[in-house]
């Protein structure tokens, strides 16, 4: 019975450190886009049109991905914790690696996404 009690914290404290799950479930279908109001770059107006570029110009996309309200409420946690001086968490900064598996998308949907 002790070794219960002294495993199960462990157990617990184990998952929420784990990877975060899929949250891209589908195959990405390009044909399917969305133009957003208001997010089109001052210099893509037609007057600026030079035509089509070269197959092989690099084109650059920047994406914001939110965190789900889940990962924010756990940021914002554990954010307190690190400050609170009574939690076992109090300055256990994490690595740039441990909080990308904590508070992003995992490799799976990355790589979707790629």
């Amino acid at each position: 019975m002790r070794f219960c009690k002294l495993l199960l914290p462990l157990l617990v404290s184990s998952l929420a450190f784990a990877a975060q799950p899929d949250r891209i479930t589908g195959p990405i279908d390009s044909s399917q886009t969305v133009t957003l109001a208001g997010h089109v770059a001052p210099q893509a107006q037609p007057q600026y049109d030079q035509g089509p570029v070269e197959a092989s110009y690099p084109l650059t996309v920047t994406m914001l991905l939110m965190p789900t309200a889940s990962q924010d409420r756990a940021l914002q946690e554990l954010l307190s914790e690190q400050q609170d001086n009574r939690s076992p968490s109090f300055h256990k900064w994490l690595s740039p690696e441990k909080f990308a598996d904590r508070f992003s998308l995992n490799r799976g949907d990355i790589g979707r996404i790629t």
